[in-house]
């Protein structure tokens, strides 16, 4: 189970389901040199943040499961780097939920059947919209015969 864990966080990590959001500050806001005016619109892109080399170091572009071993945050230099679910008063409240949900049903697919890549090395392309979409995903399935 903590294996499992680590693979979903860098799944989720990687491949955020929403990979931009929109956010308002009610009050004028400074970072770094920016300043942004009380309401003005902008765009935050987990997708970006979750792939910053400045916050996950030279491999934020790397698939790498063992990023979660030893680290609660994935060895981000920042405790909110990880934004697939926003963070702060605006994180998502079916954060757990999600996360709990995604575990019980990659737990009870892994015990009935065995995924092999049916293309070796095939990567999919992934569509950007409104959510990210895996787009000729090729995957064989093998039912894991019952121990008798």
């Amino acid at each position: 189970m903590p294996y499992l864990r680590c693979f979903l966080m860098e799944v989720l990590r990687c491949y955020p389901a929403f990979p931009a959001m929109m956010r308002k500050p009610n009050r004028a806001v400074v970072i770094s040199d920016l300043t942004i005016p009380a309401g003005k619109q902008i765009m935050v892109s987990p997708w970006a943040i979750n792939r910053s080399t400045d916050l996950w170091g030279p491999d934020a572009d790397e698939f790498r499961v063992s990023r979660w071993e030893d680290d609660y945050n994935g060895g981000a230099k920042h405790a909110q780097a990880f934004m697939t679910f926003s963070s702060g008063s605006r994180i998502c409240i079916g954060k757990d939920f999600a996360v709990l949900s995604l575990k019980v049903a990659l737990a009870v697919l892994v015990k009935r059947f065995v995924f092999e890549e049916a293309v070796k090395g095939w990567h999919p392309t992934i569509q950007k919209g409104t959510s990210l979409k895996p787009m000729d995903l090729r995957v064989k399935l093998r039912v894991v015969e019952a121990e008798e």
